[in-house]
């Protein structure tokens, strides 16, 4: 989820000050843009929280996919969800 990517790439970038002591290694610029995204698109701050919450989806039969796509879009209604996941509605 968008959560989970973004408090990875949050530790990644807290350890590039280790890295950038190295002159041969350079971040690419997606790195950036991966981690700007992740944190401004995540509805959830806490991933262990979200898990959580989402976890009975999970019994439920749907894939950690789609479980992911739920926990970052966050819709509210069942509609929505049938519309990012017609197979669900089978």
């Amino acid at each position: 989820m968008d959560c989970e990517a973004a408090d990875i790439l949050q530790g990644i970038q807290e350890q590039m000050v280790m890295l950038s002591r190295d002159s041969t290694f350079k971040m690419p610029i997606s790195f950036d843009k991966g981690l700007q995204y992740a944190k401004n698109n995540s509805k959830y701050t806490n991933p262990q929280s979200t898990r959580r919450v989402l976890e009975p989806l999970a019994k439920c039969g749907l894939t950690d996919s789609e479980v992911c796509v739920i926990g970052n879009v966050c819709p509210e209604t069942i509609d929505e969800v049938f519309a990012l996941l017609p197979l669900l509605k089978v």
